[in-house]
């Protein structure tokens, strides 16, 4: 009978340590949460707003002879940088028309006052920006 109680024993105590491993080995790692940022972004924008830009381009675009004699009446998309301190550099045509348009729609691009720089994370940045140019 002895030997029999001494198995049983035996047996109990390498089941209860066994547990203890397992336990130990479930909590010996934790998960530590992803933290992502957010930075606020604002774009550039023309000092008075979208209807004070249409109302410059309008005032100062000027329809070449070749498509006024064509009749073309397009939209030339123009692409720039709007700097810093609110200046427009790298002015190109992102989608143009015929030569004579995008040459005008770049040069009244060009010829645009200063912008109001865009900002990321609340610090003026240099930010890429696309418009229409309307001939009409």
């Amino acid at each position: 009978m002895k030997p029999i109680k001494l198995i049983v024993i035996l047996l109990c105590s390498f089941n209860a340590s066994a547990q203890d491993t397992i336990i130990e080995k479930s909590t010996s790692y934790y998960v530590v949460p992803q933290q992502t940022t957010y930075v606020e972004t604002v774009n550039p924008k023309y000092d008075g707003g979208v209807e004070a830009m249409n109302k410059f381009i309008s005032e100062n675009i000027k329809m070449p002879g070749d498509a006024k004699m064509a009749g073309v009446r397009e939209k030339v998309y123009v692409a720039f940088k709007v700097t810093e301190d609110g200046s427009l550099i790298d002015v190109e045509i992102s989608r143009g028309v015929m030569p004579s348009m995008d040459e005008e729609a770049m040069r009244v691009v060009k010829a645009m006052p200063k912008w109001i720089p865009g900002t990321k994370g609340g610090k003026p940045t240099v930010m890429r920006y696309y418009i229409p140019v309307d001939f009409k």
